[in-house]
């Protein structure tokens, strides 16, 4: 119906206001469509827009806030049976985890929703969730594990033609690589991420590889490179993200 069209309408569009870095409308998008969805006695779509509440709320660094969200959507979907919803809302909490430095539990997340994408037999969700694992090595200062993971993500969304997930994991792997002293890697990954995000308008991506392009920078005593980068992201188009980095 009308309502229900309108309201699913909004939760897809979220991704798309988070890729440009509008998070904050996009979280206003999903609230306003969980609201209508429950009104409409529609609690199962009111869950779906909770669970795009828990991305944006991961790219505002707001970890108990999106882990709280990401409770409800792992019971209620489980009781249901619906392992897709579950493994998406345990990859999220697993990113929260991540942020607050809880890496015994963000490890346990990663597990749960590997083991369920793995039986729903869905290749990219399981590389996503992979790539989840990179970046909680990554956060632990296993750059070797990180980098390797990364690398596997990144052959997965090639294949499978997914040009803004593999930016994704490029970006991690330039992380990596970075903090393992492979500085020309680190560049070509962090690069080939940039000219993605620039292509296609990403704040998303644009952001965070200014960022670390700076850093580097900074660390190859190199700071008018540094300063060019750095205030690259001050533009309005990457104002939103600032917090995700």
């Amino acid at each position: 119906d009308l309502v229900r069209s309108r309201g699913l309408g909004d939760v897809y569009k979220r991704q798309t206001y988070m890729f440009l870095g509008r998070t904050n409308e996009a979280l206003k998008l999903l609230h306003d469509a969980r609201d209508a969805f429950l009104q409409d006695g529609r609690p199962s779509d009111a869950l779906e827009a909770d669970l795009g509440i828990g991305h944006c709320l991961l790219r505002l660094r707001r970890f108990y806030d999106a882990l709280e969200t990401c409770q409800e959507v792992r019971s209620m979907f489980g009781d249901a049976g619906r392992r897709r919803e579950v493994a998406e809302a345990a990859m999220v909490a697993a990113a929260a985890y991540t942020g607050l430095h809880r890496f015994a539990e963000a490890q346990e997340a990663v597990q749960e929703a590997r083991r369920l994408f793995e039986a729903e037999g869905n290749e990219v969700w399981i590389a996503r969730v992979d790539l989840e694992a990179a970046s909680l090595y990554y956060q632990q200062g296993q750059f070797e594990a990180s980098l390797t993971v990364a690398n596997s993500c990144t052959d997965v969304f090639r294949f499978r033609d997914l040009g803004v997930q593999e930016a994704q994991a490029r970006l991690i792997a330039a992380r990596s690589a970075a903090a393992l002293g492979r500085r020309q890697e680190a560049q070509e990954y962090v690069g080939a991420a940039l000219a993605v995000g620039e292509a296609k308008g990403l704040a998303d991506l644009v952001y965070p590889c200014c960022h670390l392009l700076g850093l580097m920078s900074e660390a190859e005593a190199r700071p008018s490179d540094a300063l060019a980068h750095y205030c690259l992201l001050y533009t309005s188009d990457a104002a939103d993200e600032r917090s995700s980095v």
